[in-house]
């Protein structure tokens, strides 16, 4: 085992023993642990469920539809609709050959042994961040001020005469594509694959992204899947 891999591991189970801790109680949703929720407990659970039925409507969308060939142009489907089933299920995640169940935190400066995630939530930009190779998803306090519904037609992707982006940008910004933001990063590592890194969030560079890069950038999965809520025609 790689040092660093053993300093993962470590890192995981001290996390685990604190989130299975009377101090931070745990509930679940499905197969998915939510800890230190409290009273969003039940708006985290009404959020992944519609996160849930989302991707099951972006399964069924067509693999060759203009959608999917917008944000996923030349990528074989099966690996785009591999991480969204196991996303919709929410499956377990592996690292190190050992699996883990996904597990979101609600991160406040009260937790015991988080000081550096809520260091990492202090910053205006971060409303939830997670880490390639961990099973966590980590909430910041400013995530609940997102908006909770999918956005209208009227947010879907749209261009000018001259091909300049007009709109769609909102598309990523709810709570639903947040959140899957996250667990999308997550779960590509899960899959063995590497999360772009930087990733890509602005519309237009989603957009531009070659198929060697465009399904391993979490962005692109956000877009895709809240485009077909509202049917958009690209």
């Amino acid at each position: 085992m790689r040092a660093g891999v053993g300093l993962e591991i470590v890192f995981l189970f001290c996390l685990a023993a604190i989130v299975s801790s009377a101090m931070m109680p745990a509930v679940r949703s499905g197969n998915y642990v939510m800890s230190g929720c409290g009273e969003r407990n039940g708006e985290l659970a009404a959020l992944l469920s519609r996160l849930q039925q989302s991707l099951y409507t972006a399964r069924q969308i067509s693999t060759k539809s203009t959608v999917f060939e917008k944000f996923f142009h030349g990528v074989n489907p099966a690996t785009v609709t591999r991480i969204l089933s196991t996303i919709a299920t929410g499956g377990d995640i592996n690292f190190d050959g050992q699996p883990f169940e996904p597990t979101i935190i609600c991160a406040s400066s009260e937790m015991p042994g988080l000081a550096d995630q809520w260091g990492v939530c202090q910053s205006p930009s971060v409303v939830a961040s997670s880490r390639p190779g961990y099973r966590f998803v980590f909430l910041c306090p400013r995530f609940w001020g997102l908006l909770k519904r999918v956005p209208d037609a009227l947010d879907c992707v749209g261009t000018l005469p001259n091909g300049h982006i007009s709109v769609g940008q909102g598309l990523a910004r709810t709570q639903l594509s947040i959140l899957l933001h996250e667990l999308v990063t997550i779960y590509i590592a899960s899959a063995g694959l590497k999360p772009l890194h930087p990733q890509v969030w602005a519309l237009h560079d989603v957009l531009d992204l070659p198929p060697t890069k465009s399904y391993l950038n979490p962005a692109n999965y956000a877009f895709f899947v809240a485009s077909t809520q509202y049917h958009c025609r690209m």
